[in-house]
């Protein structure tokens, strides 16, 4: 395991606040492997992950998070990183994923942004 997925794992497990069962730690590591890929592909031309490796190691962490509360149903309100505590309400999947995005929306072909060609 490459040290840049074992960031991922640990930053995505200590978000989800709760000790994993041995079958959802592998289902996390995947997921973590998963969200790289994915990321990997909306990052611009000319951008690596490895220059920008601990705002992309976040954003992973956040996707994975995301993707295995929605595989297992949700379940955290909210959860406490550093002095940083967030709290969810009822959409934590779709609250993380859009956060993992924000992160990398300057590294993103659109930035967050784009033009709109009007006819």
């Amino acid at each position: 395991m490459k040290n840049t997925d074992l960031n991922i794992e640990n930053r995505a497990s200590r978000l989800l606040g709760r000790q994993l069962e041995a079958h959802d730690e592998q289902l996390l590591r995947q997921l973590c492997a998963d969200a790289q890929v994915q990321l990997k592909t909306r990052l611009r031309r000319g951008v690596n992950a490895g220059d920008i490796a601990e705002v992309f190691e976040g954003a992973c962490a956040l996707y994975a998070a995301a993707l295995l509360l929605e595989l297992k149903g949700g379940g955290v309100s909210g959860f406490t990183a550093g002095r940083v505590s967030v709290q969810l309400g009822g959409k934590a999947p779709e609250t993380l994923r859009r956060q993992a995005m924000d992160m990398l929306a300057a590294y993103t072909d659109a930035g967050g942004f784009e033009f709109v060609g009007v006819s």
